[in-house]
């Protein structure tokens, strides 16, 4: 789409040097004609650029792969070192949180129509690390969120809010929310986030390894 976007704003440009020439020309009609065309052109190119880069911050959805580990280091009272690690990529990130619990977000977009012909995939964005506060009574009805950061704040053109507001956009595309559980922060834990439909499964790391081998074990001999 960035290609496109290229070769879009290249006509555009071509399209303004002939306006010019057409007004050295004398020629104010023609002229007229392509710096109207030039200014299309020129549009069109910086929303598709827009689009594709939004689109490039998003990873196609690929089966049951983990899409993501994340660490927890306690340095504190209810204070915690939280290490996320991309995967496959490899980006690691590093926050610190106050709290009793933490929550993974994430947001999510389904294309369909002709956006979905012309190769338009799923793909997921992960957007918030939230810590929790488990209220002290255990009577007490909800926890609530004591703090959280951006895992991939952007400016620019965001397709994600512009499809829930537009329902030009929403017959093209969806966005949903992705979310995990509410998992409690302990020293020295480490959980593997995958992507279940239209929720986050987070299992410590052991557990999901284990399940793995079993797998492995049980998978017949080619």
């Amino acid at each position: 789409m960035m290609a496109l976007a290229s070769v879009l704003g290249l006509f555009g440009l071509l399209a303004l040097l002939l306006a010019l020439s057409r007004l050295a020309a004398a020629r104010g009609l023609a002229a007229a004609g392509h710096a109207v065309l030039a200014v299309l052109l020129v549009g069109a190119a910086v929303v598709t650029g827009a689009l594709a880069t939004d689109l490039a911050s998003y990873q196609p959805r690929e089966g049951d792969r983990p899409i993501a580990e994340l660490y927890f280091e306690q340095v504190g009272t209810r204070h915690y070192r939280a290490t996320l690690t991309r995967l496959p990529g490899g980006r690691m990130q590093v926050f610190e949180l106050e709290g009793d619990a933490w929550r993974v977000d994430a947001r999510t977009l389904t294309f369909g129509g002709w956006a979905r012909a012309i190769g338009g995939r799923s793909g997921y964005r992960l957007d918030r690390l939230v810590a929790v506060e488990q209220p002290a009574d255990a009577r007490a009805s909800v926890s609530s969120p004591s703090g959280g950061f951006a895992l991939d704040a952007r400016d620019g053109f965001d397709l994600w809010q512009t499809s829930r507001r537009s329902g030009r956009w929403r017959e093209l595309v969806t966005a949903g929310d992705a979310q995990s559980d509410e998992l409690p922060m302990t020293g020295n834990s480490r959980f593997e986030l995958r992507l279940d439909g239209q929720r986050i499964d987070a299992r410590p790391a052991m557990e999901a390894g284990a399940d793995k081998v079993a797998a492995e074990t049980a998978a017949p001999a080619p």
